[in-house]
């Protein structure tokens, strides 16, 4: 926020202030488990307990509708999730009249989940009213308000399974694999999902290797169940922005609909060849999701704003909410390659080689609610910022080169990594950003004087690599030379950075 910012006091900060959002992550987890066998059949049992809880706090802010009285750091809340999983299996060979035996997998599985949301401080979210009952200013920790009692929630579900799986040859170089998997959930019914994979040597060096799969996501408990507002910068323009679930009266005002399971097809063939100490392995994939889950458009404008109003949401312009919104198709090849050679009196030298092409299609996007289109025809729930935001947003292509050199106690590491071009996508095609593609060098170099101890010093970023400035591109106001990179950079915007680490194992 700069000095004559509405939302800043000049009295707390003169100069402006930049808030930052503090985070603080506890896990934690439990397993427990015993195998043996049976009559020819080996079986194990096991139980597992995993939480997380992720504090949120934000700092070098403030309540502006508190005035001087605010405070400049705020306990926002924080987030639960647990989960809790029972899992039995048993396995044996079979002859089931195939011309070998057949290696059958069976199984049962239970899964608990919870998820929470922990209201902040009173602070965090208040938003102070006058006589008449209207905000005297923006209200709430400014950058993330915190979670209010009115957001905060308690939700859990469980889900129950049973799968199996036969594995065998049917000639001596032509192995064969069908799985299937039958899950119920106590809060999106029953699904069945399967998978065929076959793999086929032609010698002792190639050998060839495809499967296809369906799938089945049930919504996370957090796209169900999370709520908050933001600040977003938008063309340089800041605004709050609201992230409701599907069951708040705003977002249901605005098209919200009960989130649907994403369902998918997944198809890859491809080749293995080793020889030596070279292999190089390629794989073509194909992804077909139907009812996939994503963010809908920032929802805004004077209709908007007076939905949000008569909803109580005072301090937001804006509003968004997860949605069964698309379809998308996403295909293709992973290559990678690696060569292992000695160097007699020199140690041994690791080359390896990685590259990624793909391309995402939003291949149908459904029509608008009826009550976005009541609103008028400005307003999309996924417009072609977001459709361009998907198929763009993300490199086309990667690579990954990499060399380590062994050599008595030291351990040399040089990894390349370039970043195919991303678009960070505007409103219009014509205000479109697009981010160079960059090669990105990482260094480590670690010494090891015995099994224990390891001895590390490195950069990442060696050669401090940033993105190109977006101050001077079109579609982008003056507030962005505070800004001058664009987040969807796929790499790190802080440049440069050198550690070293000590590591003791035992």
């Amino acid at each position: 926020r700069r000095a004559k910012d509405s939302r800043n006091l000049t009295e707390v900060y003169p100069d402006g202030f930049l808030p930052q959002i503090d985070t603080d992550v506890d896990d934690y987890s439990f397993a427990i488990g015993l195998n043996g066998e049976t009559n020819d059949w080996a079986w194990d049992v096991s139980s597992n307990y995993g939480r997380n809880d992720f504090g949120i706090g934000v700092s070098n802010s403030l309540n502006t509708s508190m005035g001087v009285s605010s405070p400049t750091e705020f306990d926002d809340g924080s987030l639960v999730y647990e989960q809790y999983l029972v899992n039995m299996d048993a396995s044996s060979t079979l002859d089931l009249g195939l011309p070998d035996d057949v290696f059958v997998t069976i199984g049962a599985e239970y899964r608990h989940e919870n998820y929470q949301i922990k209201a902040g401080e009173t602070a965090s979210y208040l938003t102070v009213l006058d006589d008449e009952g209207n905000p005297v200013a923006a209200g709430g920790a400014q950058v993330l308000p915190g979670f209010s009692p009115e957001s905060a929630t308690d939700k859990s579900r469980h889900n129950i399974a049973i799968f199996a799986e036969f594995d065998t040859y049917l000639t001596t170089d032509w192995n064969l694999v069908l799985a299937g998997r039958f899950e119920d959930y106590s809060d999106f019914g029953s699904t069945f999902t399967s998978k065929l994979a076959s793999r086929y040597s032609i010698n002792e060096s190639l050998s060839l290797r495809g499967a296809i799969s369906t799938g089945f996501r049930a919504p996370s408990l957090a796209q169900t169940s999370y709520k908050s507002v933001s600040t977003l910068f938008e063309n340089g323009v800041p605004s709050e922005v609201g992230l409701f679930p599907v069951d708040e009266p705003a977002a249901q005002a605005l098209g919200a609909r009960d989130l649907d399971a994403e369902e998918s097809v997944n198809m890859t063939a491809g080749f293995i060849f080793t020889q030596g100490g070279f292999s190089l392995t390629l794989d073509a994939y194909r992804i077909e999701i139907d009812d996939r889950i994503v963010l809908s458009e920032n929802l805004s404008g004077p209709e908007v704003e007076a939905i949000l109003a008569e909803a109580g949401e005072v301090n937001t312009q804006r509003v968004r909410y997860f949605t069964n919104a698309i379809d998308s198709r996403t295909q293709g090849v992973d290559i990678v390659a690696t060569y292992s050679l000695g160097l007699e009196s020199y140690g041994d030298l690791r080359l390896s080689a990685a590259v990624n092409f793909n391309d995402t299609e939003v291949t149908h996007v459904k029509e608008n609610p009826p009550e976005l289109e009541a609103l008028g025809d400005s307003y999309e729930y996924f417009s072609r910022r977001e459709v361009t935001r998907f198929e763009k947003g993300t490199p086309a292509d990667k690579w990954n080169l990499s060399a380590t050199w062994d050599y008595e106690n030291f351990q040399t590491t040089l990894r390349a990594t370039r970043y195919g071009e991303v678009i960070d996508t505007s409103n219009s095609a014509e205000n479109d950003e697009v981010l160079d593609a960059k090669w990105i060098a990482d260094l480590e170099v670690a010494y090891r004087p015995d099994e224990q101890w390891k001895f590390a010093l490195g950069a990442n970023n060696l050669f401090d690599q940033y993105p190109q400035d977006t101050v001077s591109n079109i579609g982008y106001s003056d507030f962005n030379h505070i800004f001058p990179y664009s987040g969807f950079a796929p790499y790190s915007l802080d440049g440069r950075f050198i550690y070293g680490n000590i590591t003791y194992s035992f």
